[in-house]
């Protein structure tokens, strides 16, 4: 029995979490509506008991007297009480929203209830009761913030069951929570669930009232509440409370509670659908629904003052402007989304404000506010797709939020980057914006992060939902990969990535503050090269191939551009790229560092197409006659491979010829590089290379010969260089 109230509890304590917190009442959930979807009267019966129980447990949990010892308050917080607190509340809620969305009306839910023969005063009295726990010198620290989440969850429940609620604890209720809310009493997780109690007891009053009263009535205590949310931020603003005893720190509590309520309460009525002919148009099915009570423009002006770093100055601030708490900055900006959601043209005066926050070369950035202001410009995409969309490329750039700052919080803007990769992905799924500039090697250079969380994150991202959406995003992105993460932005491949979905209109994604250049680079452009070929079909890394051999190794044949300057530079002048850099040694390096990259890319197993060996001709003779399928596969795999050494043979083993001769002339490094992959291929394809190469005696025996390095290599176990190429 106690075991199963401390799993309720555990699922409970876990449900705010990421994750599998969330799979665990998903999972609750669907249990109990499998429970109660039966119509038989076994069902049914079982869930009267059940609610029998939970009434039960939710009494004895937090009235002393029931206890079974002696008198004693402390027994109330025993570990088997609290997991009993703790999970019951949690089991009542899953248990009351099965019913509500079972697609029956709530008569079914009241009669359900009503045949329990349970008192349903216990709704209006456990949420108050939990308070006064919360708030005794006599509860147990570690216990206090278990009753805020219980009461959490006992206001989700009276907010679903309030038209059961008797008229008089209704009403008393009602008050109380305005009074709570007036004065700043409840933390940011209560005030949600307590402004969702006030709008259900509202209207679910039984004082026969039509849908317009109700929004009257709404709106009065909405505009009392605001109000009271316009005297805390002045008081905190002008430094002049009327409470002399309160403290510093209360004071900020309240700041932020106050900021956290006019958001909250801005939020009563909204649908996602609305427009301004819409609003206020109470219905019978929902006479909240599209009710938008706009706040005093003096309290929008106190909010956007608590947006800047530091607070209006006044009479009494003598010295230096004080600062506005983090905290409350964080708060702000997230009042301020939910206001702009309701009111475009608030959104548009906002927009900058919004989109400074976000630039990298602020000082002193703060994790939290920058991190909010991300979010709220992603929801207000959603809304306002065509006023959000140029703030793509500052929005874009929090995929490397603080990397580039040595004063940023790492854990902070490590959350920032998790932020930033989930609702990029979210948008670009729902199609609210698209791959624009360089977006998508944002997102690549995200996959290989220095935190572990946000490159697990990124790659998940990318290799799932996105891949899923976009099947050809890493094939279509790979060659542009090569020179975008080595910065050969002169390259006409890098340009035309770069203004990719641009329009001409100068607002592409941009990849200011990434440097991934150069050997301290090379490990994480190795890293998500791997990646990109991990999730490719055969038939792309053939065209992967082609294009590398194509636009990379035959571009370098050209006497013009960086790739082929490079190839034609003597070593003693690319000694220079190691020098202090220059914007000409930084040209260089990129554009060598792509052709060494192509090399690295070309010679990897992850490039390699099916079973390419010995074996392959027997593939199809091995597969089970009795399964078509497997056949198919094994044909499709050696067409595949037959496809690949054609082109290689016919189409790459020319270029790298081309390509040796400029090579040698120059004595260029990179002759390495390129001799690697031909002894690759010719290891693999021995018999068409040696047919090829007839007519070049000189470069067969060379290719020879450091084949047979290459084997001696591998049987004395010495790796040379090559293999650790490969490898990578």
């Amino acid at each position: 029995y106690m075991t199963a109230w401390r799993i309720l509890a555990h699922i409970s304590e876990n449900s705010r979490q990421e994750g599998a917190a969330r799979g665990e009442t998903g999972s609750l959930k669907a249990a109990l509506k499998k429970l109660l979807s039966g119509s038989d009267s076994a069902n049914k019966n079982v869930a009267r008991l059940l609610l029998r129980e939970i009434h039960r447990v939710t009494s004895t949990t937090l009235d002393s007297k029931t206890l079974d010892s002696v008198n004693n308050e402390n027994d109330l917080f025993s570990d088997d009480r609290e997991a009993q607190r703790i999970g019951v509340w949690c089991l009542l809620d899953a248990f009351v929203d099965c019913l509500n969305s079972s697609g029956q009306d709530f008569r079914h839910v009241a009669q359900i209830i009503k045949q329990s023969s349970i008192d349903v005063q216990f709704l209006a009295a456990s949420w108050e009761s939990m308070l006064e726990l919360s708030l005794s010198s006599d509860t147990p620290e570690q216990c206090r913030a278990p009753l805020k989440g219980s009461m959490r969850y006992s206001l989700r429940v009276l907010s679903m069951l309030a038209p059961l609620v008797p008229v008089k604890d209704a009403s008393s209720s009602l008050k109380r929570l305005k009074f709570l809310l007036s004065v700043f009493m409840l933390t940011p997780d209560l005030v949600g669930p307590a402004i969702s109690a006030l709008c259900a007891l509202t209207k679910h009053n039984d004082q026969g009232w039509t849908p317009s009263q109700i929004q009257e009535e709404c709106s009065e205590w909405i505009q009392y509440l605001y109000k009271s949310c316009e005297e805390s931020l002045t008081s905190f603003i002008s430094n002049k409370s009327t409470d002399i005893n309160i403290s510093a720190s209360e004071q900020e509590r309240r700041l932020v509670r106050s900021l956290f309520t006019v958001g909250e309460l801005s939020m009563i009525g909204f649908k996602p659908d609305e427009d301004s002919a819409s609003m206020k148009t109470a219905t019978g099915d929902d006479p909240i629904a599209g009710l938008y009570e706009r706040p005093s423009n003096l309290l929008l002006n106190l909010l956007q003052a608590t947006l800047s770093k530091h607070l209006p100055k006044n009479d009494s601030d003598h010295l230096e402007p004080r600062l506005t708490p983090d905290a409350a900055r964080a708060h702000a900006f997230t009042a301020l989304g939910k206001l702009c959601l309701r009111d475009e043209s608030l959104a548009k005066r906002c927009l900058n404000i919004l989109a400074r926050e976000l630039h990298q070369n602020m000082d002193d950035m703060s994790p939290s506010v920058q991190s909010n202001a991300l979010l709220v410009l992603g929801d207000l995409c959603v809304k306002y797709t065509n006023l959000v969309d140029r703030y793509l490329p500052v929005m874009a750039a929090c995929l490397q939020s603080g990397n580039t700052l040595t004063t940023y919080s790492a854990q902070g803007a490590a959350l920032v980057r998790k932020h930033a990769v989930l609702m990029l992905s979210t948008l670009l799924l729902q199609d609210y914006i698209k791959w624009r500039g360089l977006l998508f090697h944002r997102f690549l250079v995200a996959s290989a992060d220095k935190d572990e969380g946000v490159a697990k994150l990124a790659e998940m991202t990318l290799c799932g939902p996105l891949l899923g959406r976009y099947p050809k995003l890493f094939f279509n992105n790979f060659v542009e990969s090569l020179f975008v993460l080595n910065r050969c932005s002169a390259h006409p491949i890098y340009a035309a990535a770069a203004s990719n979905g641009d329009n001409g209109a100068g607002i592409a994604v941009g990849f200011d503050g990434i440097n991934l250049r150069g050997p301290s680079g090379r490990n994480s452009r190795i890293q998500m090269y791997k990646l990109m070929l991990s999730n490719m079909s055969d038939e792309e890394k053939i065209g992967v191939t082609a294009r590398i051999a194509k636009e990379v190794l035959g571009g370098a044949l050209e006497s013009n551009g960086d790739l082929g300057r490079i190839c034609r530079t003597p070593p003693h002048d690319l000694s220079m790229i190691q020098e202090p850099r220059s914007s000409g040694t930084e040209r260089d390096e990129s554009a060598y560092n792509v052709l060494s990259d192509a090399f690295a890319i070309l010679v990897s197993p992850s490039l390699r197409v099916g079973r390419v060996g010995a074996n392959s001709e027997d593939e199809i003779e091995e597969a089970d006659a009795n399964k078509p399928a497997q056949i198919a596969v094994a044909a499709k795999g050696k067409l595949l491979s037959k496809i690949s050494r054609k082109h290689l043979i016919e189409i790459v083993l020319p270029i790298l010829c081309n390509l040796k001769v400029i090579l040698q002339e120059s004595s260029s490094p990179l002759l390495r590089d390129l001799m690697r992959y031909i002894v690759e291929i010719f290891r693999v394809y021995k018999t068409e290379v040696k047919e090829f190469l007839a007519s070049d005696p000189t470069l067969l025996q060379e290719v020879e010969y450091d084949a047979r390095q290459f084997q001696k290599a591998q049987k004395s176990e010495t790796p040379l260089r090559v293999v650790a190429v490969a490898a990578g």
